[in-house]
Protein backbone atom coordinates (compact mmCIF):
# COMPACT_ATOMS: atom_id res chain seq x y z
CA UNK A 1 0.00 0.00 0.00
CA UNK A 2 3.40 2.17 -0.23
CA UNK A 3 5.33 3.57 -2.94
CA UNK A 4 7.87 0.74 -3.90
CA UNK A 5 10.08 0.49 -6.21
CA UNK A 6 10.46 0.56 -9.97
CA UNK A 7 13.15 -0.54 -13.16
CA UNK A 8 13.23 0.77 -15.94
CA UNK A 9 15.28 -2.12 -17.86
CA UNK A 10 16.86 -1.03 -21.14
CA UNK A 11 16.85 -4.36 -23.45
CA UNK A 12 18.61 -4.90 -27.09
CA UNK A 13 15.02 -5.79 -29.05
CA UNK A 14 12.89 -4.01 -26.12
CA UNK A 15 12.63 -1.91 -23.14
CA UNK A 16 10.64 -2.74 -19.78
CA UNK A 17 9.32 -1.13 -16.82
CA UNK A 18 8.56 -2.34 -13.65
CA UNK A 19 6.68 -1.30 -10.95
CA UNK A 20 6.05 -3.07 -8.07
CA UNK A 21 3.57 -0.60 -6.27
CA UNK A 22 1.92 2.75 -6.88
CA UNK A 23 0.88 3.29 -3.90
CA UNK A 24 -2.82 4.15 -2.91
CA UNK A 25 -5.12 5.94 -5.09
CA UNK A 26 -7.98 5.23 -3.02
CA UNK A 27 -7.96 3.89 0.79
CA UNK A 28 -8.71 4.71 3.90
CA UNK A 29 -5.70 4.34 6.11
CA UNK A 30 -3.75 6.39 8.15
CA UNK A 31 -0.45 5.17 8.28
CA UNK A 32 2.41 6.66 7.28
CA UNK A 33 3.06 6.74 3.31
CA UNK A 34 -0.22 5.05 2.59
CA UNK A 35 -1.74 8.49 1.60
CA UNK A 36 0.43 8.83 -1.11
CA UNK A 37 0.98 7.26 -4.80
CA UNK A 38 2.32 8.09 -7.90
CA UNK A 39 1.29 7.93 -11.38
CA UNK A 40 3.55 6.92 -14.27
CA UNK A 41 3.93 8.54 -17.58
CA UNK A 42 5.69 7.60 -20.71
CA UNK A 43 5.55 7.24 -24.36
CA UNK A 44 6.31 4.00 -25.95
CA UNK A 45 8.26 3.85 -29.09
CA UNK A 46 8.48 1.03 -31.79
CA UNK A 47 11.76 2.09 -33.82
CA UNK A 48 11.65 1.45 -37.66
CA UNK A 49 13.69 -2.05 -36.97
CA UNK A 50 11.26 -3.32 -34.44
CA UNK A 51 12.82 -2.72 -31.10
CA UNK A 52 10.50 -1.01 -28.43
CA UNK A 53 11.67 1.79 -26.68
CA UNK A 54 9.84 3.82 -23.07
CA UNK A 55 10.86 7.74 -23.48
CA UNK A 56 10.07 10.32 -21.44
CA UNK A 57 9.11 8.69 -18.15
CA UNK A 58 7.79 10.74 -15.28
CA UNK A 59 6.21 10.23 -12.15
CA UNK A 60 3.96 12.18 -10.82
CA UNK A 61 3.44 12.22 -6.70
CA UNK A 62 -0.61 11.97 -5.54
CA UNK A 63 -1.86 12.13 -2.12
CA UNK A 64 -5.35 10.77 -1.53
CA UNK A 65 -7.38 12.84 0.97
CA UNK A 66 -11.29 12.75 2.38
CA UNK A 67 -13.67 14.38 1.64
CA UNK A 68 -17.30 14.72 2.49
CA UNK A 69 -19.79 13.92 -0.11
CA UNK A 70 -20.25 10.67 -2.13
CA UNK A 71 -17.08 9.93 -3.53
CA UNK A 72 -15.53 10.42 0.04
CA UNK A 73 -11.81 11.12 -1.36
CA UNK A 74 -9.97 13.02 -3.67
CA UNK A 75 -6.50 12.44 -5.50
CA UNK A 76 -4.37 15.64 -5.02
CA UNK A 77 -1.28 16.02 -8.21
CA UNK A 78 1.04 17.47 -5.51
CA UNK A 79 3.05 19.36 -7.64
CA UNK A 80 0.51 20.95 -8.96
CA UNK A 81 -1.15 22.01 -6.17
CA UNK A 82 1.86 23.33 -4.51
CA UNK A 83 2.68 25.37 -7.51
CA UNK A 84 -0.64 26.34 -7.88
CA UNK A 85 -2.73 26.24 -4.54
CA UNK A 86 -5.33 28.94 -5.16
CA UNK A 87 -6.72 26.58 -8.02
CA UNK A 88 -7.10 23.04 -6.30
CA UNK A 89 -8.64 24.71 -3.06
CA UNK A 90 -6.75 22.92 -0.62
CA UNK A 91 -7.63 24.54 3.28
CA UNK A 92 -4.07 26.55 3.92
CA UNK A 93 -4.01 23.97 7.04
CA UNK A 94 -3.37 21.52 5.06
CA UNK A 95 -0.48 23.42 2.83
CA UNK A 96 2.62 22.60 4.82
CA UNK A 97 1.80 19.06 4.81
CA UNK A 98 1.54 18.62 0.85
CA UNK A 99 4.55 20.46 0.28
CA UNK A 100 6.50 18.00 2.83
CA UNK A 101 4.57 14.75 1.43
CA UNK A 102 5.83 15.98 -2.18
CA UNK A 103 9.16 16.53 -0.84
CA UNK A 104 9.46 13.19 0.05
CA UNK A 105 7.98 11.71 -2.31
CA UNK A 106 10.44 13.38 -4.95
CA UNK A 107 13.23 12.30 -2.69
CA UNK A 108 12.35 8.56 -2.79
CA UNK A 109 11.36 8.59 -6.49
CA UNK A 110 14.80 10.06 -7.35
CA UNK A 111 16.29 7.28 -4.51
CA UNK A 112 14.85 4.00 -6.90
CA UNK A 113 16.62 5.41 -10.12
CA UNK A 114 19.79 3.83 -9.00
Amino acid sequence: HVVQPYRLIRGEKSDRLAIYSMGNFIANQNKEFTQLGVIFKMDLIREEDGRKRIADLTAWPTQTIRRPGPSGFRILPLEQVVANEARYGVPAAMLPGLRKNLTTMNDHLRSMLG
